[in-house]
């Protein structure tokens, strides 16, 4: 999958999480690597840190991915599709892991 990807994103893992490969994988071959913030800060898990030495990027601002993927006119997806996934995926996570209250702002903040 990081062979396809312009980028990926982990937004939770735990130490033995197949999700680790994937990161590894980008960063092998050179492609961004980002990890989702409250990760990173999450004083239990020792990989953020290292994947962080190899050059992982904090994720604080889905626009950030942005930034760094090719443009549509290198064949990837085109840099509004990418972020209509982004926020999706974002929504999708606040769901699951955060709690329908803050899903609630997220979908808000998105619609405005």
């Amino acid at each position: 999958m990081a062979l396809l990807s312009a980028a990926s994103v982990i937004i939770e893992a735990g130490d033995s999480s197949g999700t680790l490969s994937q990161g590894w994988e980008a960063l092998r071959l050179g492609r961004p690597l980002f990890i989702l913030q409250s990760v990173v800060e999450n004083q239990r898990l020792a990989w953020p840190a290292e994947m962080q030495r190899y050059g992982a990027i904090v994720l604080t601002e889905p626009d950030s991915v942005l930034d760094v993927i090719p443009s549509s006119d290198q064949g990837v997806l085109s840099a509004a599709a990418f972020q209509g996934v982004v926020w999706r995926f974002l929504v999708v996570y606040a769901q699951a892991a955060i709690g329908e209250r803050y899903s609630r702002s997220l979908r808000s903040a998105l619609s405005s």
